[in-house]
């Protein structure tokens, strides 16, 4: 009898610590997620050659085309184009025709170019998503890609592409304001 003791605590012993092998490490510390994240995004950038700037809340602006200074101001309606990416590459959601094919099979495809209003206090939120956060540093005939660590994207959410805690690349176009 003391044998089968013996036997059923080295294997209940063995299963515990195969189990807490197997646990995925999970962290709950904002700061270190962020720190983890943003070395992600630096390193993307820095392979692929791409400058730039830092924002306040940690995002990252690539500027590619500055537009004509037409300012977004609450009440306008702006026509837009946007993609949205993860570091990898992989479409997650665009309104882009060229991507049409690829989106649709992910039924995230939104099949003309949208409209954003601009609400008063829109762009005044000091943690704004990462759509909202576009659109105000956005100026008519403008193209810049933003490099967002998950805070400011999905965050901890999950769906079937994004994984939860994953930074995410935002292009954005806009096409005209209107007033």
């Amino acid at each position: 009898m003391e044998k089968v003791k013996n036997y059923l605590c080295l294997v209940s012993c063995f299963g515990l610590l195969i189990f807490s092998a197997c646990e995925e490490k999970v962290l709950f510390d904002f700061d270190e997620q962020l720190t983890l994240e943003l070395a992600e995004i630096d390193n993307f950038l820095s392979r692929n050659s791409l400058s730039a700037d830092i924002l306040d809340n940690h995002a990252r602006l690539n500027i590619i085309n500055e537009g004509n200074g037409n300012q977004i101001q609450e009440g306008d309606t702006v026509d837009f184009l946007y993609s949205l990416y993860l570091l990898d590459s992989t479409l997650v959601q665009s309104n882009r025709a060229e991507f049409e094919p690829i989106a649709n099979q992910l039924q995230w495809y939104t099949s003309d170019t949208l409209s954003f209003i601009a609400y008063p206090g829109a762009f005044d939120i000091p943690t704004q998503d990462w759509f909202t956060l576009g659109m105000s540093l956005s100026q008519e005939q403008s193209f810049l890609t933003l490099f967002l660590p998950s805070y400011l994207a999905f965050g901890s959410s999950r769906s079937f592409i994004i994984q939860s805690n994953t930074p995410v690349m935002a292009d954005f176009e806009v096409l005209q304001i209107r007033r």
